[in-house]
């Protein structure tokens, strides 16, 4: 998979060949991440060289991530670091989660000094988002719910690139309990993993956006992500709000409250100080 995605590989006995000739004391350094795998078929300990190129990675700060497959557990030193839980079998759960530990570096990348992200996209550009969705009740009325849903993704996926995000739609088309992977610069150290965007358009009862938000939240869970948005656009208007309910790994907003925040506030701020408001039992948003 790494290939595929024109990633030059080094495995550790590579790397240990040219230890003599270049005198460099681990290999690592000359590496831009690291991805160990534990596999459930290794029936012999882990050879503890494996835990040295760890330790030499958490020290140096050097991004890595553990895959473990299933029954296997992951080592409790390894907590530190992004781990998943995926069958080495899944193809496609191991691409989502390579591609999204990938995205992570890129996105790391462009916020090196740690700090959240203050960009937030210019007011003219926020006003074009809401002429398009007030045009959405006759595109509904007109050519109907379905054509009206796929043109609020086709916002929802272009709002979140002006304000700064790096976006993947979901592999495989139907629905996944979720539209969209996204990562947010400025929010690593808070969330390592992707977060999973469901877009929603409701036209009169908001009851089932509970069971969204269950679905959306179990696939967080299940895919190693590290939160899940649901954005809501209620034709109505005025809009009316979500059901009440629980949910500590997804969060729900209306698109309109969205746009307002990013008036004030970063798509990266906003995030993080939603998450931190979960964790914290504080009122969202």
């Amino acid at each position: 998979m790494l290939d595929a995605a024109g990633i030059e590989v080094v495995t550790p006995e590579l790397g240990f060949a040219g230890l003599s000739s270049s005198g460099v004391l681990s290999w690592l350094p000359e590496v831009d991440f690291l991805c160990v795998v534990f596999s459930s078929r290794i029936e012999a300990p882990t050879p503890p060289a494996i835990y040295v190129d760890i330790g030499v990675a958490i020290g140096s700060r050097l991004p890595t991530l553990v895959i473990v497959e299933p029954p296997r557990i992951a080592d409790s030193v390894l907590s530190p670091l992004q781990v998943a839980s995926i069958p080495l079998s899944s193809a496609s759960a191991l691409s989502f989660r390579i591609n999204s530990f990938l995205k992570s570096l890129r996105s790391t990348s462009q916020s090196r000094t740690g700090s959240i992200d203050q960009h937030r996209p210019d007011g003219n550009v926020l006003q074009r988002f809401r002429v398009e969705l007030d045009e959405l009740s006759e595109v509904a009325e007109v050519q109907g719910m379905l054509e009206a849903s796929k043109r609020f993704e086709s916002i929802t996926a272009r709002l979140l690139k002006a304000a700064g995000a790096l976006t993947e739609r979901a592999s495989t088309p139907g629905d996944n309990g979720f539209d969209l992977a996204v990562w947010v610069p400025g929010t690593e150290r808070a969330l390592p993993g992707p977060l999973l965007i469901e877009a929603k358009l409701v036209k009169v009862t908001g009851s089932h956006l509970r069971a969204t938000l269950d679905r959306l939240q179990h696939e967080v869970v299940s895919r190693n992500a590290s939160f899940g948005v649901l954005l809501y656009y209620w034709l109505s208007d005025p809009p009316a709000r979500l059901p009440a309910g629980s949910w500590t790994l997804a969060a729900a907003f209306e698109v309109r409250d969205l746009l307002k925040l990013l008036e004030q506030q970063s798509l990266a701020q906003l995030i993080v100080n939603g998450r931190n408001a979960l964790v914290h039992g504080r009122q969202l948003w």
